[in-house]
């Protein structure tokens, strides 16, 4: 009862008459990747179930779940990422490392506009449109 068939019939109506195929199964352990691909859509899922209104304690939870769910698919998540480590050494062991100490620091514009002087204009434009308006009500 527990073991594969040895094929499988897949049958159906379409618009052009009736389908039918015949597939042979070959049974193997040597899945790879399958796990990623149901971790993935579970990490889905459970996004899907966060982004809905439930208490801060059960959300916790179910942000642990997606965590640990990545982590043991090793997969990126909303609260995972992950890290690449360059293990080739380019500076010769035992030599120093370099540094210099920077002399000036470099100036930046207080803002990218000049926000005062169009608040101010724009002050004005709005007393002489009211302005206006009053006289021509009068």
């Amino acid at each position: 009862m527990n073991q594969l068939p040895k094929t499988i019939e897949i049958t159906g109506k379409t618009p052009f008459g009736i389908f039918s195929k015949h597939i042979k199964i070959q049974a193997t352990n040597e899945s790879k990747g399958i796990h990623k691909l149901w971790a993935r859509e579970k990490i889905e899922s459970l996004t899907d179930v966060l982004r809905q209104r439930y208490t801060p304690a059960e959300k916790k939870a179910i942000r642990q779940s997606i965590t640990q769910l990545a982590l043991d698919a090793s997969l990126v998540s909303k609260f995972t990422s992950l890290v690449a480590i360059d293990r080739l050494i380019t500076r010769e062991s035992g030599k120093a490392l370099y540094t210099e100490a920077i002399t000036s620091k470099v100036s930046a514009p207080a803002t990218a506009t000049n926000s005062l002087l169009w608040s101010v204009l724009g002050f004005i434009t709005l007393l002489l449109s009211a302005g206006i308006r009053y006289w021509e009500v009068r």
